[in-house]
């Protein structure tokens, strides 16, 4: 499996993860019922994911995996190891070739 594609299995991962209790408080918050503030830090930390999709797709439109992750500023290299951390929680990683 490419490195790339170990990436996005476990972003996927982290989407399941998350994706039920975002719903329930999105769901929340649309019928103007309140939620906690650790569940709004949550929504605005944890549970959004728009960093981690911006940057598999970045290192997925690139025309060499290495290259890219070399190019990638340190928060998204942390992002990176985020990923790689629950591949290895697998015994997968995307830095093995």
């Amino acid at each position: 499996m490419k490195p790339v594609d170990i990436l996005k299995k476990d972003l996927k991962k982290l989407q399941d993860e998350t994706s039920a209790w975002k719903v329930t408080l999105q769901a929340a918050l649309k019928a103007n019922q309140p939620i906690s503030q650790a569940d709004e830090e949550w929504l605005d930390g944890d549970g959004n994911l728009v960093n981690e999709e911006r940057v598999v797709s970045q290192i997925e439109n690139a025309l060499d995996y290495d290259c890219a992750v070399e190019s990638l500023n340190l928060q998204d290299k942390s992002i990176v190891q985020k990923l790689v951390k629950l591949g290895d929680k697998k015994g997968i990683s995307p830095t093995a070739k």
